[in-house]
């Protein structure tokens, strides 16, 4: 352990107290009487009970050895002890001198002597042990009390607002309650749930559109935010959750509402496009159209598709722009569309 450095002011202040001392003692010649003795042994004996008492609170202190109440209580005991030995010394030489005067100049000299033996020595390792450990105590004592204290603050993960609020100004909190709830609104999102045979058309960053109940023909851009890892199987069916997070913000849109949303798969412009209603399939899953001319109607053209939608399909080869196809024929007459 590192000593404390040695003060040299100090160690001069301490040098004059004694030769002070010493030249007290050399001009002192007056004569010991017995009320001097009498009251230098009842000092001696104040000093002896008080250094008795403290070393008896030290031994009882709360916590033991090493504990702050057993250190405080040893370092008193430490201090009576030294005026115990002063007062011992003290009334020795009232008895061996012919002044009480000059035995008590002959006692602040050895205490001068002491004092200044002590200072140039510096702290003691023992001393300083001690004081490190007290200070350990502290900073545990501190830690403890910064750990309670941010304990106290809630502090949010991310930016948003609160959505539910559980616990009132001064009520007592009991454990894993949640106090409140978070919501990031920025960017709105929606969540929907994508059939097992569909999410594999799926990737993110697909561009796609949502419509609220609460908003009619009212179209809002969006964007595949996140396809869940693992789904989940209601009833048989599996299911992936898929976020949508909205690309346009707009003051009309509440947390809460119903919306429903379509994802573009994929787009295609300049090409023809037909009702998936006026399209045929066969057992070999070939596309086919009645296609009207004139008044003649021929039945089942065959038609290559390219994209399908759910109501309407791509025809890539078949059909020209212009074409007339019919829906069905019943009683001489048909409904048409071109």
């Amino acid at each position: 352990l590192l000593l404390a450095p040695v003060d040299e002011d100090a160690i001069a202040i301490a040098q004059a107290n004694l030769d002070s001392a010493r030249a007290q003692y050399n001009s002192i010649a007056n004569s010991v009487t017995s009320d001097d003795i009498r009251t230098a042994e009842l000092t001696y004996q104040n000093w002896l009970q008080t250094y008795n008492a403290l070393i008896a609170l030290r031994d009882q202190a709360p916590g033991g050895y090493g504990s702050i109440a057993y250190n405080t209580y040893d370092a008193q005991a430490g201090a009576a002890s030294f005026q115990a030995e002063i007062a011992r010394l003290q009334l020795e030489q009232l008895r061996n001198s012919t002044s009480p005067q000059l035995g008590a100049a002959g006692a602040r000299i050895r205490q001068a002597e002491a004092e200044l033996a002590r200072l140039r020595a510096g702290a003691q390792p023992a001393q300083i042990q001690q004081q490190e450990i007290l200070l350990q105590q502290l900073r545990e004592r501190v830690k403890r009390a910064e750990t309670g204290f941010y304990r106290t603050i809630l502090t949010a993960p991310f930016d948003g607002v609160i959505s539910a609020q559980n616990a009132e100004i001064g009520a007592l909190i009991a454990p894993n309650v949640t106090v409140m709830e978070l919501t990031d609104i920025s960017p709105l999102w929606v969540t929907i749930q994508v059939d097992e045979l569909d999410i594999r058309l799926l990737r993110e960053n697909m561009e796609a559109t949502i419509t609220l109940d609460a908003l009619s023909n009212v179209e809002f851009s969006a964007r595949l935010d996140k396809i869940a890892t693992l789904g989940q199987n209601i009833n048989g069916i599996v299911s992936y959750d898929v976020r949508l997070a909205l690309t346009q913000d707009d003051p009309r849109i509440r947390i809460g509402m119903t919306t429903e949303a379509n994802i573009i798969i994929e787009n295609r412009k300049n090409v023809i496009i037909i009702p998936n209603a006026y399209i045929r399939r066969d057992r070999d899953n070939r596309a086919f159209v009645n296609l009207v001319q004139g008044n003649t109607i021929i039945r089942d053209v065959p038609i290559t598709l390219g994209l399908i939608g759910q109501t309407t399909s791509e025809a890539t080869t078949g059909l020209t722009i212009g074409d007339v196809i019919a829906l069905d024929i019943a009683q001489n007459r048909f409904m048409q569309n071109n």
